[in-house]
């Protein structure tokens, strides 16, 4: 696999509010549709971070939190150097005072906002240009020819105002008093003295195509098509974001890591199953150790799969063909993978055994995988060659039984000692400048549900944004009150709502629920247009939820199964709630043109919401049809047909597709190489008698295309 690579950008657009309307309006409504379409062509997600679209200048400009806002998704931007856009006009905008950049620092201690110090009374603007460009300069975080790539600034021709009304000029499109014009020129001036282009345009409808062009050519060199990553590839790493999630706030327990140590380097050939509680850190044991045993053994092997991360991953059919894939392309196997799950399932022996050298596989959460079987595990060989270091996790039930009986070793990851916890209660606290009294650290570290990793971290978190000290010792017994970490969870959600909710009700229930519904995840744009609210709505509550949630190519998904649960208990309690969720992504996927995308969530969420008679209607057009021979997933939609009827029905839909589709005319090269995919497809699956006359009527076009071709070379 390609070493891991995020595939988002973010692109943070910044100006002053009342006079650059027409600006965004060019970049909302021309540029970034047709840059998200070329985007996706490269198997990359665009999220355009435009905080003050759709809000007036009362809502926006709450000073302290809108530059709060501003700044922690600036950061958001700086994986890579940060996309920003940055709009100049005449007017400098609203100002800070000395007291709220301090405030602002004080609630964001970290050394890269120590800036803030040195501008007590600049515009929210200028803090953004600052904080994305100057402040990285000044630091030497970031070299200026990397920086400057993804920089692109526009200033608006002066005159352009002079055809205003007078009044409209005055009340929005100059600053308020000749200091802020002064510092609006001085800003300016140091862009340019930086060394940076700055592009001057005379109207807003001037934009479109230089904005587009210049966006389009940064991104091209970030993405070349060169580098666009096969289907296997981008499965692989969203594994590799789920791992790399579980990294950030990790306690390393170095008996831990010797135990896998030892199991990678033996020669026997018994896996090692790791045992623990939900939430104890199993899979984070196992994604640092992963990670950094592929740091220190490159030559090997390390394969990881993290079930259960997304609702596709909870299919053991899902998860052999990943498996067997990467397999097949790691050591070069010319076997084909088969179709059919029986038959898929007899292959996996000849896979493992062609593997040469080690290799290090990891499946975590074997008790999240669905199977068609009455044998738990059926689909697991019970012997495993000794190059093969295989690792799983698992809690108590019936998968754990039946691993019992092969009389593999086992690891049990210990919970928190109270030693632990409280060591943790004041580092993590520490680490944002906030402490707790000795009989608050006691009150929580001698909880019985703090011992769970995950159930301490999501609790210190809430105690760390409340505001009242006073009323803390309630806050800490309010949520001490939680019995589990799906109850904690419930509480947490509860206080969203209160916080979140007053602009835009519902917000939580409805994205929550969203993201519960989605097959991988959903984007920032998909859940803005879903829930039709701009991203200044969307912006407070995703940073308040950032560290429960994973972004995996720029798609948004739960951190955790517990949150997943938790959402499940308080917004969808029953089955026909949950078939509402996935109707309605069904209806938002269903108008999008037909793209990858739109072939793995479309008829996913059609089936899940029991709509067999759209289901069938939408696997059965040819254009979808193409789309998944395209992407590879013929599997799949062998798989979607399994789940409707018998054969005489799919051949017969096909036929109806196929008769309508050549009434459009297609080209004749396109229409045979479509009937032989179409008859591979019915050979695959076993219908030889349909597939016979769809190959010879594309055996006859070829041959014809061919004499035509030779003709008009002679």
């Amino acid at each position: 696999m390609k070493k891991f690579e995020d595939r988002q950008v973010r692109i943070f657009i910044s100006s002053t509010f009342r006079d650059m309307h027409a600006e965004r309006e060019v970049l909302v409504k021309q540029v970034f549709p047709r840059l998200r379409q070329k985007c996706r062509e490269r198997a990359v997600e665009l999220t355009e971070i435009d905080l003050r679209w759709g809000l007036d200048e009362k809502q926006s400009q709450t000073l302290q939190a809108s530059a709060d806002s501003c700044l922690k998704e600036i950061d958001l931007c700086k994986g890579h150097p940060p996309f920003f856009i940055s709009f100049l006009g005449e007017r400098y905008g609203a100002e800070t005072t000395a007291k709220e950049c301090q405030e602002l620092y004080e609630n964001n201690p970290q050394d890269d906002w120590a800036w803030l110090k040195n501008y007590p009374d600049a515009s929210i603007t200028e803090l953004e240009i600052v904080h994305a460009i100057f402040s990285r300069l000044e630091t030497n975080s970031v070299n200026f020819e990397e920086l400057s790539k993804n920089i692109l600034f526009y200033q608006r021709d002066s005159a352009y105002i002079n055809n205003l009304p007078p009044k409209e000029k005055l009340e929005n499109f100059v600053s308020v008093n000749e200091l802020a014009k002064q510092k609006q020129i001085a800003l300016k001036k140091r862009i340019i003295d930086e060394g940076f282009e700055v592009n001057n345009y005379q109207k807003p409808d001037d934009l479109s195509n230089l904005i587009l062009r210049q966006l389009w050519h940064a991104i091209n060199q970030r993405f070349p098509l060169k580098d666009k990553p096969t289907v296997l590839e981008q499965e692989g790493y969203e594994h590799e974001a789920f791992a790399e999630s579980r990294t950030h706030i990790y306690i390393e327990r170095p008996a831990d890591f010797k135990r896998l140590d030892e199991h990678a380097a033996s020669e026997d050939n018994k896996p090692l199953v790791i045992l623990g509680e939900s939430g104890s850190g199993k899979s984070a044991l196992l994604a640092n150790w992963a990670l950094r045993y592929r740091q220190s053994q490159p030559k090997d092997v390390v394969i990881f799969y993290f079930i259960g991360s997304s609702p596709k991953t909870s299919d053991y059919v899902e998860m052999l063909r990943y498996l067997m894939a990467q397999l097949k392309q790691h050591y070069n196997i010319t076997e084909e993978l088969p179709n059919e799950p029986k038959a898929l399932v007899d292959s996996v022996p000849l896979f493992l055994a062609s593997v040469q050298g080690r290799l290090i596989l990891i499946l975590d959460g074997l008790n999240q995988l669905s199977s068609d079987t009455a044998k738990p595990l059926a689909w697991l060989p019970e012997y495993i060659p000794s190059k093969i270091r295989l690792f799983l996790s698992t809690l108590e039930g019936p998968t754990l039984e039946a691993l019992k009986q092969r009389q593999w070793e086992t690891f049990t990851v210990k919970l928190l000692s109270n030693v632990e916890r409280e060591s943790l209660i004041v580092d993590y606290l520490k680490h944002f400048r906030k402490s707790l009294n000795y009989e608050q650290i006691q009150a929580i570290a001698s909880s019985e549900q703090t011992h769970n990793p995950l159930y301490l971290r999501v609790l210190l978190e809430e105690l760390r944004i409340f505001g009242s000290y006073d009323e803390l010792n309630a806050e800490i017994e309010h949520y001490l009150g939680a019995k589990n970490p799906i109850e904690l969870y419930e509480k947490v959600l509860c206080r969203l709502e209160n916080d979140y909710e007053r602009k835009r009700p519902q917000l939580v229930k409805d994205a929550f629920s969203l993201l519960w519904a989605s097959r991988r995840g959903l984007t920032q744009h998909e859940l803005l247009e879903i829930l039709d609210i701009p991203q200044a709505i969307w912006t407070p509550l995703f940073l308040a939820v950032q560290d429960a949630l994973v972004n995996r190519e720029g798609k948004l998904n739960f951190f955790h199964d517990y949150l997943r649960q938790a959402v499940k208990n308080r917004y969808l309690p029953s089955i026909e709630e949950q078939k509402l969720w996935h109707l309605r992504l069904a209806d938002y996927f269903e108008k999008q043109e037909i793209s990858a995308r739109v072939a793995d969530e479309l008829p996913w969420h059609l089936e899940y919401a029991g709509e067999k008679e759209r289901l069938r209607n939408c696997i059965s057009e040819i254009p979808m049809f193409l789309q998944f021979d395209r992407d590879n997933k013929e599997y799949e939609l062998w798989g979607y047909w399994l789940v409707l009827e018998p054969y005489e029905t799919m051949v017969g839909a096909y036929e109806g597709s196929l008769a309508r589709y050549e009434e459009t005319k297609p080209e004749e090269k396109h229409l045979g190489d479509v009937l032989h995919q179409l008859g591979y497809f019915f050979d695959t699956a076993g219908y030889f008698l349909a597939a016979i006359p769809l190959l010879r009527r594309s055996l006859e076009i070829a041959e014809k295309v061919l004499k035509s071709d030779r003709s008009h070379v002679v």
